[in-house]
């Protein structure tokens, strides 16, 4: 399987954004208000928003590398395919309900 280094790099940055994001008020200091806020507007911006978009991407390039094997493999059928990814979202939708 070949990756995307960009992609991966990006979402890379935004969980780190992310973690910086939600542990700034425990570990920056008051004294350095104007520091906080700085670097909370620069990491909100790709924060979730970055992370859910790259998500997206990755999600389109999967399903297109899975078209490919359905039109290579004669043993693997679309309908396979859509079970596979119903199958895939009901199970990570039951997971997330019992949390």
């Amino acid at each position: 399987m070949r990756r995307i280094k960009s992609v991966d790099a990006f979402r890379g940055y935004c969980i780190f954004a992310m973690i910086v994001w939600h542990t700034s008020y425990w570990w920056a200091s008051p004294l350095h208000s104007w520091a906080l806020i700085l670097l909370r507007l620069t990491t909100e911006v790709v924060g979730a928003a970055g992370f859910l978009f790259v998500s997206g991407i990755s999600v389109v390039l999967s399903i297109r590398r899975r078209m490919d094997k359905v039109k290579s493999n004669p043993n693997y059928s679309k309908q396979n395919f859509i079970r596979e990814y119903y199958y895939r979202s009901f199970f990570f939708f039951f997971i997330s309900c019992n949390l």
